[in-house]
């Protein structure tokens, strides 16, 4: 009897519905940590391929950090000789005395940087719209 007595809408008649998912750790605070998760995996990346690039110093073209105000970072192309940041582009030109297969490495090289900073963007992205959702007003919602 009890049973067929829970299962009655009438029994629950009052009863607002609670959303469950802030219990089951997939909220939005999981989100986020999810996200920076993502970020750090994309960092530990990046610090590898600029650790192996440091192997290849002798030809002047090294990877460093670049780390924005937002607290956001990314590898950016430094001639150590010149002491500036430069462009693929000018890396490439640079290395052409080195010959091609010099210059084919490097530029698989470019294609992963490159690929890890849009892949750390779009989490640092996604980490910010869950924050942002994160601290927008909660609204009471009841089912009818």
């Amino acid at each position: 009897m009890m049973a067929a007595h829970f299962q009655d809408e009438a029994y629950f008649a009052g009863q607002h519905a609670v959303d469950t998912k802030a219990f089951t750790g997939k909220g939005i605070s999981a989100q986020i940590r999810d996200a920076e998760a993502a970020m750090q995996e994309v960092v530990d990346d990046m610090e590898r391929v600029r650790v192996l690039l440091l192997d290849y110093q002798v030809y002047g073209m090294i990877l460093i950090f670049h780390h924005r105000k937002t607290g956001q970072v990314s590898l950016r192309w430094r001639n150590q000789f010149l002491h500036k940041h430069v462009t693929f582009t000018v890396v490439e030109e640079e290395l052409q005395k080195h010959g091609s297969d010099v210059v084919e490495w490097y530029g698989k090289v470019n294609d992963a940087v490159n690929g890890f900073n849009k892949k750390y963007l779009v989490a640092a992205n996604e980490r910010k719209r869950l924050l942002v959702l994160k601290e927008q007003p909660k609204r009471a919602t009841f089912n009818k």
